[in-house]
């Protein structure tokens, strides 16, 4: 069940306030960054846009020239079309469907080979480091990487004397059209959060219940706090919001807010066993036009440049939409000036 959470925080952020953006933390595979001054439906459009519309390359078409091996032409195809393709030149493709060549050229494809056959006794493995790239940038994301146990990603495990050899062609596209040109694995999003503490009310705790308040024990919530956010001041005798915790656990946690309304649902459960009544200890808002969004590749290409292209494909589509409704505005004018004329005729 999810946790309760008050209302939000008032928006207090001034009209015509200009967006900003934090990178809270950034990995070879996995960004989190925070937006503020921007509505949800910005945030979200954005959270979209870098799951269905930034463009990659993925292998396409697939020819079998020999196949002898345990699996089905078309299961092999769909592998290899699933296989992920370093991506960070795919904006100096066309698409096909935009290309003026008759089927495939260097300007709207990348070419792929490979051809194996097992000679030896023991069982062989057929990886993506077995494919053969006609471009040095457009290869698969794990070919310069280290390799592991079995030396990339499984195609086909063969024996001996099978053999295959394929050609295939790598297209672009984006991931509306087909999962394979997804260039995430996953993007979530959350409001920011702001954690309140009624003084008044913790300061009529016991002291031991104010340790096991502000203790961080290493099991989950809902009952323990789930990282040293709340540090106990022996000098002022109060409870206190570790800030720098809190960057710190929101960066690397998705959930962390989810997590302290959970333990503050359950803190202000216990403080009203007695008393109805009784005030919260605690509370967890939302704050809003702060949204957390964490990206996670699949390897096609940087994190940040896929945070990049996408705020370059969702202002493309604002600018498209501002283009097509000044047209509509234009024409309703002059349809509403040619009517008036029309009118003007009749009446002679």
């Amino acid at each position: 069940m999810a946790p309760h959470h008050p209302p939000p925080m008032p928006d207090l952020t001034p009209p015509g306030a200009e967006p900003g953006v934090e990178v809270l933390h950034l990995s070879d595979d996995r960004i989190t960054f925070m937006l503020w001054n921007v509505d949800m439906s910005v945030a979200n459009s954005l959270r979209r846009v870098m799951m269905a519309e930034v463009p990659t390359l993925a292998i396409d078409l697939v020819e079998m020239k020999e196949n002898t091996t345990c699996l089905h032409d078309e299961y092999i195809a769909h592998r290899l079309g699933m296989i992920p393709l370093r991506s960070e030149t795919a904006n100096q493709f066309n698409y096909s469907r935009d290309c003026t060549c008759a089927e495939a050229c260097p300007r709207c494809s990348v070419k792929f080979s490979l051809d194996v056959k097992c000679e030896e006794a023991h069982r062989r493995n057929i990886t993506s480091k077995d494919l053969v790239s006609e471009h040095p940038d457009v290869v698969p994301s794990d070919a310069d990487g280290s390799a592991d146990d079995l030396g990339g990603i499984v195609v086909v495990k063969m024996g001996r004397g099978q053999e295959l050899k394929i050609e295939a062609v790598a297209r672009k596209g984006i991931g509306k059209e087909h999962a394979k040109f997804n260039p995430t694995g996953t993007v979530a999003m959350q409001s920011d959060g702001e954690i309140e503490l009624n003084d008044e009310a913790l300061s009529s705790l016991p002291l031991d219940k104010i340790y096991e308040f502000v203790n961080t024990p290493t099991d989950d919530p809902p009952g323990n706090c789930p990282a040293k956010v709340l540090v106990y001041n022996d000098i002022s005798r109060t409870i206190e919001v570790n800030a720098a915790a809190v960057d710190e656990e929101k960066a690397k946690d998705m959930n962390f807010f989810d997590k302290m309304a959970y333990f503050a649902e359950w803190w202000n459960d216990y403080n009203q066993l007695k008393d109805k009544t009784a005030p919260d200890l605690i509370r967890v808002r939302d704050r809003p036009s702060r949204f957390i969004l964490c990206v996670e590749t699949t390897g096609v290409m940087p994190p940040a440049l896929i945070v990049k292209v996408a705020i370059d494909v969702l202002r493309e589509k604002v600018n498209q939409l501002q283009r097509e409704v000044a047209k509509g505005v234009e024409e309703d004018a002059m349809g509403a000036s040619y009517g008036g004329a029309d009118a003007m005729m009749m009446q002679f």
